[in-house]
């Protein structure tokens, strides 16, 4: 391993690691292959922008720090945002882990020049501190250096990485907990560095979860900068911005600020609002698009509620509750509070407050976008929540039914079903709330505590809710107006409606992103890129795309 380090850092040294690599690349089939791709899409992003993104109308007053991507489909799709940057003052800089030659050229293409590499500021050794054998979960995610929490985004990482819903802290593990406590702190030192010599006014990423990006997002913030987050959204086209500050680092990049929800409870509410939003639901989850990115209703079928109650084996004496559970290893430390020590402990529990409680049905939905991420992490195993199933209560009683990730009935036909929606934070407790039916959380930061939710301060609180759930009462009429006034906000008022750019994630496996460009001399004055610029510029939280209506 040390001599491979020597011979990386020889070629950093000429400026030739990014050609080696790139070499590298095309000795293997399938690396010949990817490269071909992309630079088909390459040649279409010059061709495209170039010209007309190569100088900026307005000179630039600040900096912003963007997480770069790789391919040039996913820059594609940063062009707007670049842009509406570069519009409102800013000179993009782009921040990638090491020298790529075909990203470097992608971002060229959209009129980007300044590059740094988190290589270059890497430290040789880093000052980690040494976790002891006994050290809990819970100190381990309390670590923080350059006022960066490193601790909550490399426990993140390795679970992500791992796919290992409840950390293995056994002596066996610490060697590899401590690699990447010690990867964090370097990354840490290098951004650190990076925001010195830069002093970005802001920065630009699409999850700041993990690491390195978390330690960017954190050190901008205490730097006094502000973050933006960009996210796809419910359907086909659309983007989630947030802006984040110290004032709002913990939230969902989905929520709605106290501003904007301020402005949807005070908005004219009518029947025609609710026809607005049940049918942008209902439209995309008949059309496949429903959060397209990890593609939870690709091919799906919506049977009628008498023939769900019927095929699921349903008591019609009893209601029913439904768990939806989180991928126990994605973004499990990424936002608010939880009141389990993870989403498989949460899940874990939950079941069995299930399994004691026949008074209702039961449905566990697994998280359909188990699929697409093991086709893109090449997984073939049994999906987690399977397991946690067989291992912590074995057989499931008759009143507990399972519907499994690759089922065809589209979650939408559930709403129709449950009387009790049970999540952390899911967006699907949005959606139910909407529909009238009652939802409990077991954490925070996303839409809890207003007013529309049931919402236990305890694990005892939330273990007794369930163990009563049947008694609940559905929401009145008022309850069901404040959630829907919020899922107005999620699904028809924040997301920005992209048409400088054109994406779409394909119905396959792999959920595959397919995007196309307008001509980069229309890119000034897209409506779309305008109003982000706009946006940026006016110091909200949220972005808005109907302003004019709240």
């Amino acid at each position: 391993m040390k001599s491979i380090s020597r011979v990386k850092a020889a070629l950093r040294s000429v400026g030739l690691l990014g050609a080696a690599r790139l070499a590298y690349q095309l000795v293997d089939s399938d690396g010949r292959r990817k490269f071909g791709r992309e630079w088909r899409a390459l040649r279409q992003m010059h061709r495209q922008f170039y010209s007309g993104l190569k100088s900026t109308p307005r000179k630039p007053k600040h900096k912003v720090l963007v997480v770069g991507l790789t391919a040039p489909e996913e820059i594609t799709l940063q062009a707007p945002l670049i842009t509406a940057f570069r519009l409102a003052g800013y000179r993009p800089v782009i921040v990638l882990d090491s020298r790529s030659l075909l990203a470097r050229a992608a971002y060229r293409a959209i009129g980007v020049d300044l590059f740094v590499y988190y290589e270059d500021y890497l430290p040789a050794a880093a000052c980690a501190p040494d976790t002891a054998p006994d050290t809990s979960l819970e100190s381990l995610l309390q670590i923080s250096h350059q006022d960066a929490a490193i601790g909550r985004y490399a426990i993140s990482w390795l679970m992500r990485t791992t796919r290992d819903g409840n950390p293995d802290l056994s002596a066996a593990r610490r060697v590899a907990i401590q690699k990447t406590i010690e990867s964090a702190c370097a990354y840490a030192e290098a951004v650190r560095d990076i925001v010195d010599i830069h002093q970005p006014a802001a920065a630009l990423l699409l999850d700041h979860g993990y690491s390195p990006a978390g330690q960017l997002f954190d050190i901008v913030l205490h730097s006094g900068g502000s973050c933006f987050s960009w996210n796809t959204a419910h359907r086909d086209g659309r983007l989630m911005l947030k802006r984040y500050g110290t004032d709002n680092r913990n939230v969902h990049p989905s929520s709605l600020s106290l501003t904007t929800w301020n402005r949807l409870k005070e908005m004219n509410w009518n029947d025609t609002c609710w026809d607005r939003l049940r049918q942008e639901i209902e439209d995309c989850y008949h059309s496949g698009e429903w959060y397209g990115e990890v593609g939870t209703q690709f091919r799906k079928r919506f049977p009628s509620q008498e023939d769900l109650k019927v095929e699921l084996g349903l008591d019609p004496t009893k209601k029913t509750a439904v768990i939806f559970p989180h991928i126990f290893w994605d973004a499990t430390f990424f936002w608010g509070t939880d009141l389990f020590d993870n989403y498989e402990q949460w899940f874990i529990e939950s079941l069995k407050a299930a399994c004691a409680n026949d008074r209702l049905n039961w449905i566990v939905k697994v998280h359909p976008g188990n699929l697409v991420k093991d086709r893109r992490d090449g997984y073939s195993g049994e999906h987690s929540e399977i397991t946690a199933i067989r291992e912590s209560v074995g057989t499931l009683p008759p009143h507990v039914h399972l519907i499994d990730a690759s089922s065809d009935i589209g979650t939408l036909s559930l709403y129709h079903v449950l009387d009790y929606c049970v999540t952390v934070r899911g967006t699907v407790g949005v959606e139910t709330s909407a529909f009238g039916k009652t939802v409990v959380t077991a954490g925070t930061g996303r839409y809890d505590r207003l007013g529309f939710t049931v919402d236990p301060d305890s694990r005892a609180d939330y273990l007794a809710t369930l163990a009563r759930l049947e008694t609940l009462p559905p929401p009145d009429s008022a309850q069901v107006e404040l959630a829907r006034r919020y899922a107005y906000g999620v699904f028809v008022s924040r997301p920005v409606h992209l048409q400088s750019v054109k994406f779409a994630f394909s119905q396959d496996a792999a959920a595959s992103l397919d995007v196309s460009g307008s001509d980069g001399q229309t890119f000034w004055c897209a409506p779309d890129v305008t109003s982000i610029a706009e946006w940026i510029e006016s110091g909200d939280d949220d972005y808005l795309n109907d302003v004019a209506q709240l």
